[in-house]
């Protein structure tokens, strides 16, 4: 129904909604509408990381050498470029946490910032960005100073872990094996102390 009028309008339209967050735990958290997740979750695809999708890698790397060749074509004194076995060798063996963009966008600075024709191993390794020091990463060597607290270091272990499970598992029963707990009671006493909320509808 159009705004400010009475009369309702049939429409025929096909909703593609893309998201990087899990909305079952978002709509568990509050965050998400219910409603509108059960309204819009018809066909629910799961896409992987890059790194999960070794077998996409090679495709993905020779459709982005392609697409950047074409764009740069143009551009005055620029080479068609080519891959070597080397360079091809460290992108499919690196874990791309920025997934393809981050694959596209370290051959777009290699292909642009090379005169050669062809990427070697080190125009790759150049054009990588370096990767972010995450403390939550390093979990045993913290200092134990003002700010550390045990207690708050294990419940910081727990959820990731806890959410984790959830996250690549359907039951409850499953998730309480993937973190080695014996019963989906346990599961779900660990995920009460540690604030980690588990849908409604999972069993």
């Amino acid at each position: 129904m159009r705004l400010g009028e009475s009369k309702p309008r049939k429409v025929d339209v096909r909703i593609v909604a893309a998201t990087n967050r899990n909305l079952i735990e978002e709509v568990g958290e509050g965050r998400f509408r219910e409603d509108l997740f059960y309204r819009i979750a018809v066909a629910y695809l799961k896409l992987p990381p890059l790194r999960e999708r070794t077998g996409d890698l090679g495709l993905l790397i020779d459709h982005s050498l392609k697409l950047i060749n074409q764009e740069n074509e143009t551009q005055p004194g620029y080479k068609h470029k080519k891959i070597s076995a080397g360079a091809r060798n460290l992108l499919l063996n690196y874990h791309w946490p920025g997934n393809i963009r981050e694959l596209q966008n370290t051959l777009r600075r290699a292909m642009v910032w090379t005169d050669e024709e062809t990427l070697t191993r080190q125009d790759i390794e150049e054009a990588l960005l370096p990767a972010f020091e995450r403390r939550d990463k390093d979990i045993l060597n913290r200092p134990l100073d003002a700010d550390f607290s045990l207690p708050d270091l294990i419940d910081e272990v727990a959820k990731h872990y806890l959410n984790c499970a959830l996250k690549e598992s359907k039951t409850k029963k499953e998730a309480a094996e993937l973190v080695g707990l014996p019963s989906p009671q346990t599961f779900t006493n660990w995920a009460k102390k540690h604030g980690v909320a588990i849908d409604k509808k999972r069993k």
